[in-house]
Formats: structure tokens, sequence, C-alpha cells
């Protein structure tokens, strides 16, 4: 016989037997003779080892095994001799030793080990994460909700607050945005409105589209085209990856308003600078020459 537990080979085994149960839980009703059981599967198998402990180091192997069944600590398991065993694993119940009078080294020992099977998850580890991450997700909504209030606060401030928490304008609503940037329009830069408008499509195009139609309410759309246009910011582009479905007239439009704006400056700036020319032009210049050199104009001038 030959039975492997934890780094021990039991060479010496005299009797091997099994203790295969079920967990049967009677169920009987008030006033009634009979019953009926509850299956509630099979209980882990137990095994008895007994035999004589043979080998060169019998101390270690016999110090090995108690503190094993001292710590409730699982060994391998490893037999040839048991049918129908197919675990890996068992936890050491009871450990009885006795030494031979005469026999140095040699010990009868019985062994009364059980089947071990990993304990299932605690459902208190598995409400541990979900906590973790209910947690996680109030922090971070309270965390967008304080942004959100502090750009109320300072409207000028939203262009900063975006780019640090985009996630922060789901907390605000396309009416709240519209006020912020009309409110902060003197201080909100055209690339900075581009920047804004592009985050907030990303997260919710509808939301965009509420902006743009409340700033054209509101008479703030034109003082952002102007800015767009003086910085040369091609809105078209920033929008390039949001789903402009439903928007893109308005988009269009905002766009070639732009270009309206930008023409219009380049057509006045030219205008200025042919009026200043214009100002300093000398019409009697070419002639003046001419009238110097004329016969009579000494005799004109004394």
């Amino acid at each position: 016989m030959s039975v492997r537990i934890g780094e021990i080979e039991l060479l010496g085994l005299q009797r091997v037997h099994t203790e295969d149960t079920r967990a049967l839980v009677p169920l009987r009703g008030p006033g009634q003779l009979g019953g009926q059981f509850q299956d509630l599967g099979r209980e882990p198998v137990t095994i008895v080892l007994e035999g004589f402990l043979l080998g060169d180091d019998t101390g270690a192997a016999l110090e090995q095994l108690r503190e094993a069944q001292q710590g409730a600590k699982p060994l391998a398991f490893a037999a040839d001799v048991i049918a129908g065993v197919e675990f890996t694993d068992v936890l050491i119940l009871d450990f009885k030793v006795r030494q031979r009078a005469g026999y140095r080294g040699h010990y009868w020992f019985s062994l009364r080990v059980r089947e071990y099977t990993e304990p299932p998850e605690s459902p208190g580890r598995a409400d541990a994460a979900v906590d973790d991450a209910v947690a996680a997700d109030a922090d971070a909504w309270a965390n967008d909700t304080t942004d959100a209030s502090a750009v109320l606060q300072d409207p000028a401030s939203l262009p900063d607050k975006v780019a640090d928490n985009p996630a922060l304008l789901e907390q605000m609503s396309a009416d709240e945005l519209t006020g912020v940037l009309g409110d902060g329009a003197a201080s909100i830069g055209g690339r900075q409105f581009g920047d804004v408008l592009a985050s907030v499509g990303e997260a919710d195009p509808n939301k965009l589209g509420g902006v743009l139609r409340g700033l054209q309410k509101k008479g703030s759309l034109a003082q952002f085209i102007e800015k767009l246009a003086a910085e040369g910011v091609k809105l078209k582009d920033r929008l390039s990856r949001v789903d402009l479905a439903g928007l893109a007239g308005l988009v269009m439009s905002i766009t070639s308003g732009t270009g309206l704006v930008a023409e219009f400056k380049a057509v006045v700036t030219k205008a200025e600078a042919f009026g200043r020319e214009l100002a300093a032009l000398d019409p009697l210049g070419p002639f003046a020459a001419l009238i110097e050199g004329a016969p009579g104009a000494a005799e004109s001038d004394g």
C-alpha cells in the first residue's frame, strides 16, 4: 500500500477504510408518524489510515503531521489503494501515535483525514466590492456636483473646469450651461468656447443643440461667432467626433457665420487702410513742380 500525505509517504500501512455519508435532514410534521428527508448532498469523504511509520527521519514526519493537524492545514493527498477517491487535498481530523517498545524510531499511527474543498467566497467579500464601487461612484458624483456648483458661481472658470473634469457637464442642464456661457461671454475666448461645445457634444449631442439654441435666443451666440472668426477657430473640426444628426443645419449656419464675419472684418480692415492712405494723399502734389517752373511765376510772386 502506498499513500502520500503532503511530502510524507506512508509505506507501512496496515489498514485503510473510508466513510461516506450523506447530509439528510428529517422533516416531520406535527402529529405525523412518518416524515420526509431533505437531501443536502454528500458529506466530505473520511478516510482512516493505520499502520507503521517507517523511514530514516520519522521524527520530522511526525512533527509535520502534528503541525498540520493542529493548524487545520490542508495537505496534498495521493493514494493508489482507495478506489473511487478523486479528491486531492485533505485535512487531518485525528492523529494518534504509539511508539513500539524496544524499537527506536518505530511508531504505530492512526490518521483520520477528511476530504478538503476550497470554501465558497464570503458573501461579505462580494458586498465589500459592491460597497467600494458605490463609494467610488458617490465620490465621483460629489466631485462633479462640486465642480458644477463652482462653475455656476464663477462662469469664467467653465473652460478650465471642463478641461480638468468633463464629467461635470452631466450635472448641468442645457439651460444652466447656456446661462453660464452667456454670463461668461466676455471672459471666454473662441477657442475655449469650441472646446466646451466639443465636450458637451461628446457627452450629449441633444444637450449641445439646446445650448446653441439657447445662446441664439439669448443673443450671445453672435458674440461667440465673432470670437471664433477672430481666432480662426474651425468649429466644424472641433465637433468632428460629435454625432451631429439633427444639428447639422445649426452648426453649418454658425460655421458659415464665422466665415462671413471673417470676410467682413477683412473688408473693413482693407477699407480702413485705404481710408488712411486717402487722407494722406495731396491731390495737388503732382502739379506743384509744374506750377513752380511756369513763366511769370516769379513776377506773380512779386
